[in-house]
């Protein structure tokens, strides 16, 4: 009935962030509708994160239109999920590696990261774009 992709949704849709942040050795990704699409070219490789967070209002709406079930909007920015996750890692002693976008977007982020949130810690940065699988280990 449902694509592995919404399947994790779903699942991961029904967790409280409290515990997703809890949950040690966890690997969580993040899809919109455009990105959405390159997934489903790519199943294999997002069915082996532990949940997948929909991005974007189009792609909640999408899966309440198509399947009937209603999830949240969780994006990784700073009216979501980035500041909650940024205040756990400062106050735990939590380690942060960030993946995303073009490399001085990236890392222009980590900056702002870093002067909203003086105690954060980076193991480092880089770029979305992988181009090996030796890449992405």
């Amino acid at each position: 009935m449902f694509s592995i992709l919404v399947k994790k949704i779903i699942i991961t849709d029904g967790n409280s962030f409290n515990d997703l942040l809890e949950d040690k050795g966890k690997v969580y990704t993040f899809l919109n509708p455009v990105s959405y699409l390159t997934a489903l070219e790519n199943k294999e490789l997002f069915a082996s994160f532990d949940g997948i967070f929909a991005d974007g209002s189009i792609l909640v709406a999408a899966i309440r239109l198509l399947y009937g079930i209603t999830v949240k909007r969780r994006s990784f920015d700073m009216t979501s999920m980035a500041p909650e996750l940024f205040r756990f890692a400062e106050n735990n002693g939590k380690m942060l590696y960030i993946v995303a976008s073009k490399q001085e977007q990236v890392e222009k982020a980590v900056e702002i990261f870093k002067e909203r949130y003086p105690k954060l810690k980076f193991m480092g940065c880089r770029n979305g774009y992988f181009v090996s699988e030796q890449e992405m280990d």
